[in-house]
């Protein structure tokens, strides 16, 4: 929401070009928000032990509170303290969870390790065949759509999934990159002049007279 918010009070037309400070402390507070933003969905998939997610989505907010100090160094009017408040913080932040994502990650691979060395010397050919209907409905167990990629399926969702209302964390996918055609064509493009729709009636009652003064000889009278 705030990302958005702050999103919209930037896309104002002319607020970069009059209002430059006020422009720069926006866009400051884009790049934080944005920051907070990756680092709660990171969290979301430390939950699940996915590392490498985790670790891109942190510093991917890294970059982002980079970005908010390029802008506030180039722009010193545009600090107050709440923005070097919350970026102070989100930055201690970031600095303790990557430190604490590598250690669990290194944790549990340390781990991993160990329960499969164990599992390859307690291997026996002889495995019982409740061991192999145990794994078999493992593997076949039901996977339930998230809801919006069940809308036309007549598919409750279960009780341990929550129904599978949404899908937390969300999944990594490509995206194409925004073309830069539409990027620059606002720069070539012409707006109407609205100047005379701006006028007030007082304004327009005294244009109006100045033309009917302006209009002398012989057939002035006949045109008032």
């Amino acid at each position: 929401m705030l990302v958005q918010t702050v999103g919209d009070i930037l896309s104002i037309p002319g607020i970069r070009e009059l209002e430059q400070r006020r422009a720069a402390q926006y866009t400051a507070y884009h790049a934080v928000f944005r920051a907070c933003r990756a680092t709660t969905v990171a969290q979301t998939y430390l939950l699940q032990h996915k590392f490498a997610e985790t670790m891109a989505l942190y510093q991917y907010a890294s970059d982002f509170l980079s970005e908010a100090d390029e802008i506030l160094v180039a722009q010193p009017a545009a600090k107050d303290v709440l923005l070097q408040e919350i970026t102070r913080e989100l930055r201690e932040e970031l600095a303790g969870a990557v430190s604490r994502t590598t250690a669990q990650s290194f944790l549990e691979s340390s781990t991993r390790a160990d329960v499969a060395r164990l599992e390859l010397e307690q291997l026996s050919l002889g495995e019982d065949d409740s061991k192999k209907n145990k794994k078999d409905k493992k593997r076949k167990k039901r996977q339930v759509k998230a809801l919006v990629d069940r809308q036309d399926e007549f598919e409750a969702g279960t009780i341990e999934g929550h129904r599978e209302l949404v899908k937390l964390p969300p999944e990594f996918r490509a995206v194409p990159c925004k073309p830069l055609l539409f990027d620059m064509a606002f720069n070539e493009l012409e707006f109407p002049d609205l100047t005379e729709r701006t006028k007030t009636d007082e304004e327009k009652a005294a244009e109006a007279a100045a033309g009917n003064e302006s209009g002398g000889g012989f057939f002035g009278w006949f045109r008032k």
